[in-house]
């Protein structure tokens, strides 16, 4: 369903009769009441602020409907260019949030503005409906399609079944590489383009990638005992391992600006696009235009995924399918230990940053997490960070007494690097499937899992089909069968309230650990315990 559009004149009867309209969408679709009143009001400041702006705008086109999985609110005006969601003393901060889908996103063609804001974000749960209604439907067919002969269930396999599946994955990788070239090279020089950057900054960076590789070093030193590896492979550091290792990092320049995207060769180009963003960063004003057009690159290359990554339950369908007439559904029936795991390693993870922060913070560890947890709680039944964010934002100022400025300061930023439950997830999953498959792991191959897992939870989009991506990306790269794509999917829609739950917690967390550190954080809030 697109969106659909009705003219207003611009008075203030209108905008009430709007932000009437928005709420009473925004009803049907459950969402929560604090939501619906920001929203109402984020809808209302805008049309009050086009207005005082032009006086000559006596009309707007207000659109609401459900666009690529989301539910949208659009609102068209003809004035010269003007940005009414422009905020000049947070510009970065908002920048980074409308990115992410969190606040309104302003375009202009000609006289034409442009605004978008998501209202709802139902796609998770809507995914994971048809995906396992994918399931169920390839069971059924499954089942019946025994009583057909071997040779004629072998021929629909090889026909249409399989070239299906290799077709989507096809369309998958050809602008995965593409999408995470541009994504990287945007949030390399949007963060350069910040005033606000420089020392701390360059501090909060440092820190969060020392406890993301903490994070991986524990996490593989816990996993590895707990699933059973091929032991073909010396796990010693012998001369050829040293020679594995050494030609792997080689293996990461890339040899001309082509065959890395042919190839599909992940580390190579993420390495273009390390050092296209840097030189982009060394440029500044110079490669302003340049970095627009990568930004608009992005966002294009995002919702062609998005796109792609709708046939999601088409693909589990053909996969599931052909692994029941072929006599391998039975590997799924072992998807247990992995979800079992990965559901384990979250919550030991959240529980001991918990503990890590009460300390750190010098307050009890009680009092925090009763603070912490409305947002947490919106996240763990929706799975959709979306729907806690506003809240989330909230908590962070006026339950942990984090200073407003901060809050837009570093909140939008750990939604782009801190990634410690992605990392988490991630080497859980990718050890528990190479068990399943019996791929044989030595130390050269636990280090590529090591930073390609780093690089995909940082390089990782935060829209509908990026868990696939990455999926595809890892499996393909670490010598893991493409039938567990299926399983990492599988496995995704079970464990994703958890992982939503336990990411939104531990990122307020960190934001108020980092406050404490600089001192932007009021403890007479923090503990005052009246509500």
């Amino acid at each position: 369903m697109g969106l659909r559009y009705k003219e207003y004149s611009l008075d203030e009867s209108s905008v009430d009769a709007i932000s009437t309209k928005v709420q009473d969408y925004l009803s049907g679709l459950g969402t929560e009441s604090g939501n619906i009143q920001r929203i109402r009001l984020t809808v209302e400041e805008l049309l009050l602020s086009i207005k005082e702006h032009d006086k000559n705008c006596a009309k707007v086109s207000v659109g609401m409907g459900r666009q690529f999985g989301r539910h949208l609110l659009r609102l068209r005006y003809e004035a010269e260019p003007f940005d009414p969601v422009e905020d000049s003393e947070d510009n970065w901060g908002s920048d980074i949030m409308r990115r992410l889908g969190y606040l309104p996103a302003w375009s202009h063609r000609g006289r034409m503005n442009m605004i978008s804001l998501v209202l709802n974000d139902r796609k998770k749960r809507s995914t994971a409906f048809l995906t396992i209604s994918a399931v169920l439907l390839a069971a059924l067919v499954g089942m019946l399609g025994l009583r057909f002969p071997e040779t004629l269930r072998r021929d629909i396999c090889d026909i249409l079944l399989a070239p299906l599946a290799d077709g989507f994955l096809g369309l998958l990788r050809t602008f995965s590489g593409v999408m995470i070239l541009l994504s990287l090279c945007s949030g390399i020089t949007g963060l350069g383009d910040s005033k606000t950057l420089g020392r701390l900054t360059g501090a909060l960076l440092r820190r969060v990638l020392l406890l993301s590789v903490v994070a991986g070093f524990v996490t593989i030193a816990l996993i590895r005992p707990l699933v059973r590896l091929s032991s073909s492979v010396s796990m010693q550091m012998d001369t050829g391992a040293i020679k594995e290792i050494s030609q792997m990092f080689f293996d990461i320049l890339p040899p001309n600006l082509i065959e890395p995207f042919q190839t599909g060769n992940i580390l190579q180009i993420l390495t273009i696009a390390l050092l296209l963003g840097m030189a982009l960063l060394a440029m500044r004003e110079r490669g302003s235009t340049i970095c627009r057009l990568i930004d608009e690159g992005a966002i294009l290359s995002q919702n062609v995924i998005a796109v792609v990554c709708s046939a999601i339950p088409l693909y589990v369908f053909a996969v599931f399918l052909q692994q029941i007439w072929l006599g391998d559904a039975q590997t799924l029936l072992l998807a247990w230990k992995p979800l079992v795991l990965i559901n384990l390693f979250m919550v030991v993870a959240t529980i001991v940053f918990w503990m890590a922060s009460a300390m750190k913070l010098r307050y009890s560890p009680v009092k925090l997490i009763k603070k912490v947890m409305p947002p947490c709680l919106i996240a763990f039944t929706t799975a959709s960070s979306l729907s806690a964010v506003t809240l989330s934002m909230e908590t962070c100022e006026n339950k942990l007494g984090i200073k407003k400025k901060m809050v837009s300061y570093l909140f939008p930023l750990e939604f782009m690097l801190y990634r410690i439950t992605n990392i988490v997830y991630y080497l859980v999953l990718v050890f528990c499937l190479a068990e399943m498959y019996g791929v044989e792991v030595g130390l050269p191959w636990m280090l590529m899992a090591m930073i390609l897992v780093m690089l995909m939870a940082v390089a990782s989009p935060p829209i509908n089909g990026g868990g696939m991506m990455v999926y595809s990306i890892l499996i393909t790269s670490l010598g893991i069968p493409a039938n567990a794509i299926i399983l990492a999917v599988g496995i995704e829609v079970l464990s994703d309230f958890m992982y939503t739950g336990c990411t939104i917690f531990m990122q307020i967390l960190h934001v108020a650990c980092e406050a404490e550190r600089l001192g932007a954080l009021d403890r007479k809030i923090l503990t005052d315990d009246s509500d």
